[in-house]
């Protein structure tokens, strides 16, 4: 705002992954607010597993809807600014790093709700007999080079005023599973039919770490 950061606080965080077999589907909504009577770029960075593809984006600011579509870098970020210049609402996601990726949002109006989906695609990973896979939450410092400032260890009291993320997950690993666990989170999971359901905690849950889940098939399934 007049060349002045304005901190844009995350409002609400959602995290849901659908697991097929040994594919990762993931979503992560996330909730911001524009704090101010002005009309705002927002740019925010956040984490995602290494190897993961975003492959798809959706943003809801104030009371539109923008569907995002993949282009080269360069063309994304003409089209990223033609829009802004224009006046108009766009969004652009670039990836910094393999782990690393940035969003950019122009237009927010004032006092407006934004609201951004993000859709990954990545895969599980085996090792001993266990398929394993990690979404992480908040950026630490194993997601950049040493000295970077925005990605310092999470103090005590920096995970204490973290904001909470809501944390699910389903499992159809397409043959039976003999132990759900998790060495991250409290989790809890309830069978239905084929699948099971996986649930952290009684609810939300602060956003100070990496979401690991693993799960172990049956011996004589395998």
């Amino acid at each position: 705002m007049n060349g002045v950061l304005v901190p844009m606080p995350v409002v609400a965080m959602d995290v849901s992954l659908s697991i097929s077999g040994p594919i990762v589907r993931g979503r992560v909504v996330q909730t911001f607010e524009n704090p101010t009577a002005e009309t705002l770029e927002a740019e925010y960075v956040f984490p995602l597993p290494e190897g993961a593809a975003v492959d798809g984006l959706m943003l809801e600011v104030g009371d539109r809807r923008f569907i995002g579509e993949i282009h080269e870098k360069e063309e994304a970020r003409r089209t990223y600014e033609k829009a802004k210049a224009e006046g108009k609402g766009a969004g652009l996601v670039e990836q910094d790093r393999p782990n690393i990726f940035r969003t950019r949002v122009a237009n927010i109006p004032p006092h407006a709700s934004i609201v951004v989906h993000l859709d990954t695609l990545d895969e599980a990973e085996w090792s001993a007999g266990w398929f394993s896979t990690t979404f992480p939450t908040t950026i630490t410092s194993r997601y950049a080079p040493s000295g970077e400032a925005t990605c310092e260890p999470i103090s005590p009291d920096t995970a204490a005023h973290a904001p909470l993320v809501a944390l699910h997950a389903t499992i159809d690993a397409g043959l039976p599973i003999a132990a759900i666990v998790s060495p991250s989170h409290r989790v809890r999971a309830i069978e239905r039919g084929s699948s099971f359901d996986v649930s952290v905690g009684d609810g939300p849950v602060p956003a100070d770490r990496d979401f690991v889940l693993h799960w172990q098939p049956n011996s004589g399934a395998v």
